[in-house]
């Protein structure tokens, strides 16, 4: 682009956020504020956001005292309803920065007792969208996937890595079929509709590096790239 306005700036702040690229993020937020623009809301927005995706939790303290001392933008007051998205959240961050504590407290309890979603995840091969759920196996191929997934299992267990086999997830068994229907080299992109775990987070790299493929999935908050056995967020989700 031969001219770059303050549209242009959030917007490449937002898509460095989404994908995992915090860093690249708040190297351009730096941008905007030497250049001389004013951020606007929007641009606060994106940044906030990139940080919370890469977990810069400082990065994030300082972007909004920015906000607030020195641009006087304030956020509106907010209330949401504390569903299950939410509580899914909270929680974990309670298992990404340690704080066992407060996930044992009463009040966060009350997340265990919300109904679950069921997870879904959808695959796109030779033009066709297939779908995958954790609650039911419509799929003809169920018994070569769960073959494929349990070789897999073994092969992490055996390279040194805990990994439970939970044949049934979602996107697991869309990976799979990925591996066993697309063609060999090409990119597996999934998107699914909930939050991804530790479990699947740590198989899908383990897949991406035996086997040399990349994976690209789409979940409920980001765009995990898997690419030789490692993630674009840093294992960070």
């Amino acid at each position: 682009m031969d001219e770059w306005d303050l549209v242009s700036w959030n917007s490449l702040i937002s898509s460095y956020g989404v994908h995992g690229f915090g860093e690249k993020a708040i190297q351009v937020s730096n941008k905007i504020i030497i250049s001389g623009i004013l951020p606007s809301p929007i641009s606060f927005i994106s940044i906030l956001g990139a940080c919370c995706h890469a977990g810069f939790f400082e990065d994030g303290k300082m972007s909004f005292n920015l906000m607030v001392r020195e641009h006087r933008i304030f956020p509106k007051d907010v209330r949401i309803k504390l569903g299950p998205k939410v509580w899914g959240l909270l929680l974990g961050s309670c298992r990404i920065h340690c704080n066992v504590e407060l996930q044992k407290d009463e009040g966060t309890l009350e997340a265990w007792r919300l109904q679950k979603v069921p997870g879904c995840s959808w695959i796109e091969v030779k033009r066709r969208i297939y779908p995958f759920a954790s609650v039911y196996e419509l799929n003809p191929q169920i018994e070569q996937l769960h073959s494929l997934l349990l070789k897999l299992s073994m092969e992490i267990k055996e390279d040194g890595h805990k990994e439970r086999i939970l044949l049934g997830h979602s996107e697991k068994l869309a990976v799979a079929f990925g591996l066993i229907d697309s063609a060999k080299g090409e990119m597996i992109w999934i998107t699914k509709n909930l939050r991804s775990c530790e479990d699947w987070h740590s198989l899908t790299k383990f897949i991406s590096r035996y086997t040399k493929r990349e994976i690209l999935i789409q979940d409920m908050n980001h765009f995990h790239h898997f690419k030789d056995g490692v993630c674009s967020y840093g294992d960070y989700w």
